[in-house]
């Protein structure tokens, strides 16, 4: 079940998605490129891939879920992060009608 919330990373607001079905997270292009955020460039398989490593906060009524994983750059859609399976079995969210 997708769930939406709101967060801080770092210390910037962030729109969040989470996504179950989605093995990895992502943080949005758009954002990082807005914001100038410091990446971080590594080779997987003979391909470039950039990721971002912050601490992100999610807030959902008096539910905070915080954790710092690198968070792989793409383009993400409306969200400015999306969280997937990775991250969801670290932080181990509750879903309550399709909210954390």
């Amino acid at each position: 079940m997708r769930a939406v919330a709101r967060g801080l990373y770092g210390t910037l607001p962030v729109s969040v998605l989470i996504d179950p079905e989605r093995p990895c997270s992502l943080v949005s292009s758009h954002f990082v490129l807005a914001h100038s955020l410091p990446r971080t460039v590594l080779t997987e398989r003979c391909v470039a891939r950039v990721y971002l490593n912050s601490p992100l906060q999610v807030f959902a009524d008096d539910h905070v879920c915080t954790g710092q994983l690198p968070l792989r750059m793409d383009s993400t859609g409306s969200s400015d992060v999306i969280l997937g399976e990775d991250w969801i079995s670290k932080a181990c969210p509750v879903y309550v009608s399709g909210h954390l």
